[in-house]
């Protein structure tokens, strides 16, 4: 894994998502936006669907990109708060979220965060880490959710782990919960996110039930 690649990456695709929601493809062909149309609309339900945000919850958005899962979690929850390393990206997720006029919403980097939260979710993001950088970023999830919280990590997963152009790394099914278990995290939930799809995880800080082979991981971690 190349964190400039990965940087660099995710930087071009923010200055070209343009209207596209989605910038899991960040084309302007008219291929790929249609198949953003339907991309943002079961990522959406699949976040929703798993985070359940609540009223009285500040939720995190970790790798939070345009903002587009953000500002969906925002609609249902007290204050929701999305964080990205990529200026481009997070200029985005900012006039979307004028755009909306929402005023319990917000962008930072991550150094940025400050206070804790009820619930954190990563969607699509980890894969994008390296090993080092993916034991951090679980040990600050933990600092970061107050007792009894919960981390939710939707991602995919493979048997045999791959690496893709040095910028993404399709793990295997146990890594994800593994470094929750590491950082303190207890396993509580393990369930498919797309129908469509096979999935890994759910968090909560302790472990009940195995991981999948392929797909997408929902992970809801929560904090003793």
């Amino acid at each position: 894994m190349d964190p400039l690649k990965v940087r660099q990456l995710f930087e071009d695709r923010g200055r070209n998502s343009g209207r596209i929601d989605a910038v899991m493809d960040a084309s302007a062909s008219p291929e790929a936006q249609r198949s953003n149309v339907y991309r943002e609309y079961v990522s959406r339900k699949a976040v929703l669907r798993a985070v359940r945000p609540e009223s009285h919850e500040r939720i995190l958005d970790y790798g939070c990109g345009t903002g587009r899962m953000t500002l969906a979690v925002a609609a249902f929850c007290r204050e929701a708060v999305g964080v990205d390393i990529s200026e481009s990206m997070l200029a985005q997720a900012r006039t979307w979220g004028a755009e909306r006029k929402l005023s319990n919403v917000c962008f930072a980097r991550p150094e940025e965060i400050q206070g804790s939260f009820q619930k954190i979710f990563t969607f699509w993001v980890l894969a994008h880490h390296a090993d080092d950088d993916l034991k951090t970023a679980f040990e600050q999830f933990h600092a970061l959710t107050v007792a009894g919280g919960k981390l939710f990590v939707l991602e995919q997963v493979r048997a045999s782990p791959q690496t893709f152009r040095e910028v993404h790394i399709q793990r295997s099914p146990g890594a994800y919960p593994d470094a929750g278990a590491a950082a303190g995290f207890r396993l509580v939930r393990d369930a498919p996110v797309f129908p469509c799809l096979r999935t890994a995880w759910a968090c909560g800080r302790g472990r009940t039930g195995p991981g999948v082979l392929s797909g997408y991981s929902s992970a809801s971690n929560e904090r003793p």
